[in-house]
């Protein structure tokens, strides 16, 4: 017999306890099916003698009155007395009961409240590892496949929980109708349910995986952030040592560069000096050379005349001499052109290296090779030089010899007939008359034509209305005074007195200050072995 409406009523050591207490802490009377009443003792737990109480009196016991409400309305009062285990049990058993009373009534009645809050709870963790999933592929790229993977889960999950719940409803509203809806729904609930359990499993290390790759992330960006850090402190460590060894060298190259650059500019700037020198004694020299060329040209004029009267006084004298004469010499003329190729090369390499001080380190090895480019120039002309004064000195000897010769001849005509004094023509110049054969010659240098400079030589020849009489002293003393300087006292033994045949003759020795184009090629001559010396002294 099932109990509609029971009330317990219980007295614990004399007092009594409301229903209200009894029912929140479950000390209501079991439900039994019909045929399943719990059984009640008749007797007593002791027994009663002389209304005293004969029993264990260690076990304590309840006494209660039980209120049986029939479906006749009829009631019963019993009283009935419990020990405190089976109490314990009883309110054990009914407390199990409750629970599984209230897990089934959730399960039945209150599954769409608790499907809402799984709803919110999964949009809430849906939203949670949306954030976590924006945060991941934000910072690190290794969790996209995972977070992927998360997504559809989750995906799949409010999919799967909107059908439940869908399911659910409809099953709610059809469970009144029918119970075979009901065991659908139930058989239909599990295997959702089951469903859901293996989402919420799947969920579960689904998140277990993102806490994991997550603290690996962070881990790792840890680690990452502290390589970068000490990586960026030690490049700053060795950048800044290296920026410091860079200055440090770049000052020690740029006071190496500085000073460097000042000798390179002394001494580009001697080098301009001693070539702009160079260059004005080239100028000199080739001004010389043609006016040299020119007394060359003279000489030979001379040399014709002189050949051509000695052929005369030898077709008269035959008859009285028994050798012949001959002459053999003859100079060669040289070409002005490769003197002024010369020159304009200097000139260029001059130009060329006034060019180069803007280039300061890199063009030094080119302005030394120029540099001994122009020394070989220096010295080709140098060896051109003396060979002009080699054929000037073998010129001379020969018109000496055949001054010689002729006044040899002159003096054997003049024995034999009178003749009316002559003068000896040169190329320019008048040779002065001897007035008595007996009177001492003077010099060969008061009539050659080395006497003179080549501007008295061009001036005597422009004007052709002065005789040059001057002495050897004077022509000395018209010669700039550097030059006169410069003289070694050695000049007496120049080529010209040494291959002359009259050189032992004390008459015909030529004064130690005589200016003569000889000597002033010697001078200069001189003077650029001197330049070259000092080049070679700065390179």
């Amino acid at each position: 017999m099932y109990l509609s409406a029971p009330k317990i009523k219980l007295l614990i050591e004399g007092k009594m306890v409301n229903s209200s207490w009894m029912r929140k802490n479950g000390l209501v009377q079991r439900e039994s099916p019909q045929g399943r009443e719990s059984p009640v003792d008749d007797k007593p737990y002791g027994s009663v003698s002389d209304g005293v109480e004969r029993g264990p009196m260690s076990e304590p016991r309840v006494f209660g009155v039980v209120q049986l409400t029939g479906d006749h309305q009829q009631q019963e009062m019993t009283a009935r007395d419990w020990p405190v285990s089976h109490l314990r049990d009883e309110m054990r058993y009914i407390r199990d009961v409750r629970d599984s009373l209230e897990k089934v009534r959730e399960r039945m009645y209150g599954q769409f409240g608790g499907m809402q809050q799984s709803i919110q709870k999964l949009s809430q963790d849906l939203k949670l590892a949306n954030s976590q999933k924006l945060y991941l592929e934000a910072e690190v790229r290794m969790g996209q496949a995972a977070l992927d993977s998360f997504d559809q889960m989750n995906s799949s999950l409010i999919s799967a929980n909107i059908d439940l719940q869908k399911s659910l409803l409809e099953t709610c509203q059809g469970r009144v109708g029918s119970r075979e809806e009901m065991r659908a729904l139930r058989a239909s609930f599990e295997k959702t349910e089951q469903r859901l359990r293996e989402r919420e499993k799947q969920l579960i290390v689904a998140q277990a995986e993102n806490r994991e790759l997550k603290e690996q992330v962070e881990a790792n960006r840890e680690a990452s952030a502290r390589a970068l850090r000490e990586m960026n402190a030690k490049l700053q460590r060795e950048y800044e040592e290296k920026l410091q060894e860079l200055q440090r060298k770049h000052a020690q190259e740029t006071e190496a560069l500085r000073a460097q650059l000042e000798d390179y500019t002394c001494r580009l700037e001697e080098a301009e000096r001693n070539m702009r020198l160079a260059e004005a004694k080239i100028a000199e020299r080739d001004q010389r050379i043609s006016e040299v060329e020119r007394l060359l040209d003279c000489m030979a004029q001379e040399k014709g005349e002189l050949t051509q009267k000695l052929c005369d006084c030898e077709k008269r004298l035959r008859s009285l001499e028994n050798g012949d004469q001959t002459d053999s010499g003859g100079m060669k003329k040289t070409e002005q052109l490769q003197l002024q190729k010369a020159t304009s090369d200097l000139k260029e390499r001059i130009k060329h290296l006034n060019d180069m001080v803007f280039c300061q380190q890199r063009k030094v090895k080119t302005m030394i090779e120029e540099v001994e480019t122009l020394r070989a120039s220096v010295a080709q002309k140098d060896m051109y030089i003396s060979e002009l004064l080699d054929r000037i000195a073998i010129v001379e000897c020969e018109n000496n010899e055949f001054e010689d010769k002729l006044k040899y001849f002159m003096s054997v005509q003049s024995v034999t007939e009178n003749k009316p004094l002559t003068k000896e023509v040169g190329v320019g110049c008048d040779l002065p008359s001897r007035t008595t054969p007996t009177l001492r010659s003077p010099s060969r240098l008061e009539y050659s034509l080395l006497q003179y400079t080549p501007m008295q030589y061009s001036s005597m020849l422009s004007s052709n209305t002065q005789q040059t009489a001057t002495s050897p002293g004077e022509d000395a003393s018209d010669s700039s005074p550097a030059q006169s300087d410069s003289e070694e006292p050695a000049s007496p033994k120049s080529p010209v007195s040494e291959l002359s045949p009259s050189n032992s003759n004390p008459s015909r020795s030529s004064p130690s200050r005589i200016h003569t184009p000889f000597m002033k090629l010697m001078e200069l001559s001189a003077k650029y072995k001197v330049n070259e010396i000092g080049i070679s002294e700065v390179n």
